[in-house]
């Protein structure tokens, strides 16, 4: 399993809880976009916060960032372009439920397989920032 020493006392562990909070994100992000039409994705919440995010903002976002995150701390690349050529509501849907799936897969298996140097020194992070 993909392990580490724990400081506290040298015990392995086990992360099986990243593999499953990784899962339960995916589908809370899938399960919000698909709340969303088209027509919806250049509104901003807030009208009077220029700076908040749009839906589309927000989608571009979180491929983006998701992509960068799993491919440089974790070492997992899906091997396809993180934003969808067509950028529509379900467009974005597609390709990040494709991207996640496969995120999930090899985080899964790195944890079922002993991991890899990249995972190792990079759950500590996950774990205590809870970011995906």
């Amino acid at each position: 399993m993909f392990r580490e020493r724990a400081a506290y006392n040298g015990r392995l562990m086990d992360h099986t809880f990243l593999v499953d909070t990784y899962a339960s994100e995916r589908l809370k992000t899938l399960s919000v976009w698909a709340m969303f039409e088209d027509a919806d994705l250049d509104i901003r919440p807030h009208p009077n916060l220029a700076h908040d995010r749009s839906f589309r903002e927000h989608m571009v976002h979180q491929c983006m960032s998701e992509d960068k995150w799993f491919t440089g701390m974790l070492g997992i690349d899906v091997g396809a372009p993180p934003i969808p050529t067509d950028e529509t509501r379900l467009a974005f849907i597609r390709r990040y439920a494709q991207d996640s799936a496969k995120r999930l897969a090899r985080l899964a298996e790195k944890n079922g397989s002993g991991g890899g140097r990249t995972l190792r020194s990079s759950t500590r992070c996950a774990a205590a920032h809870g970011s995906w």
